[in-house]
């Protein structure tokens, strides 16, 4: 005799089902919510990052504002308003802060050769003298300059060199147009750049350099010799208002100098950072400040911060 055949209880069945389409609408649902929250994270970023660049683009238009507000024919120096940059200033979930520095204050690297493409050995020692006063190689100033300087005897012996490398690349045989060049250099090494990055320029072949502005090692490089006394009265010139001209800065330097300078200035750098809602925003811009007093954003670019 044949056992009894069980019958499936169908609301059993009914529920099973149920929480199967239950799991799945749930799974589905919390998966619609991820990407939600996703996407809702994205764009208040985005927002944010978008915000944060306009503050830092107001910032740069600020400090344009400060460099036109000098005296149109009148030097240039620490005590102006410029110097002071962008103090740190509070935003609405955020801050604001930024600074400016002359670069004609700093030594300029294109003077190492001239308009002509040759190298200027004046210059070259004061850059060496310079490279002795942070304790770096000072064959390095010849290195640099090499790099620059327009083809010639050299030329193979500097191919050579750089073509040697893995990866393989050759000399500019022009002026830089960015310090950050140096790290191509023989003998720079990364730790050397930012120990030189501070003190040096990538500006128009034969700007002078603006005593008003210039931090010690680079005055100090100047001449041979010069007396400590001598320097530490000049930085408290600098600290006091600086120079009118020249001749009232070779007089308290004591002895003679045979590169160009200055006390008035036209390139200027900008290092702004925002933080707002989360975003972090740094912007550096190459100014130039006209003789008539009007400003120009040369070059701008927003960098990780």
């Amino acid at each position: 005799m044949s056992p009894p055949v069980r019958r499936r209880d169908p609301r059993g069945v009914a529920l099973i089902l149920a929480l199967v389409v239950v799991a799945i609408a749930a799974s589905v649902a919390a998966r619609m919510e991820w990407r939600r929250a996703v996407a809702y994270e994205a764009t208040r970023h985005l927002l944010s990052s978008q915000q944060a660049v306009l503050y830092a683009i107001s910032g740069a238009t600020f400090v344009r504002k400060l460099l036109e507000a000098m005296p149109a024919q009148g030097p240039v120096t620490l005590t102006q308003a410029w110097a002071e940059g962008l103090p740190p200033l509070p935003l609405p979930h955020g801050r604001i802060a930024g600074r400016v520095i002359d670069l004609e204050g700093r030594f300029n690297l294109n003077n190492l050769i001239t308009p002509e493409g040759a190298i200027d050995p004046t210059e070259v020692v004061v850059f060496m003298r310079l490279l002795s006063e942070l304790g770096l190689p000072t064959d390095v100033a010849t290195n640099v300059a090499d790099w620059m300087a327009s083809p010639g005897p050299a030329s193979d012996a500097q191919a050579s060199l750089y073509e040697s490398r893995d990866p393989p690349y050759r000399a500019a045989q022009e002026p830089m147009t960015s310090v950050s060049e140096l790290l191509l250099v023989a003998g720079v090494t990364r730790a050397a750049y930012l120990e030189l990055r501070p003190y040096v320029s990538a500006l128009p072949s034969g700007v002078p350099l603006n005593v008003n502005t210039a931090p010690a090692p680079v005055l100090a490089a100047l001449a041979p010799n010069i007396p400590e006394t001598n320097l530490g009265n000049i930085e408290l010139a600098q600290r006091k208002g600086g120079f009118n001209s020249t001749s009232l800065f070779a007089s308290l330097l004591g002895v003679q100098t045979t590169v160009p300078l200055g006390v008035t200035s036209n390139y200027f750098r900008l290092d702004l950072r925002v933080h707002f809602a989360g975003a972090r925003v740094r912007l550096r811009a190459l100014l130039y400040r006209s003789p008539e007093g009007w400003t120009r954003v040369l070059s701008r670019r927003f960098v990780s911060d």
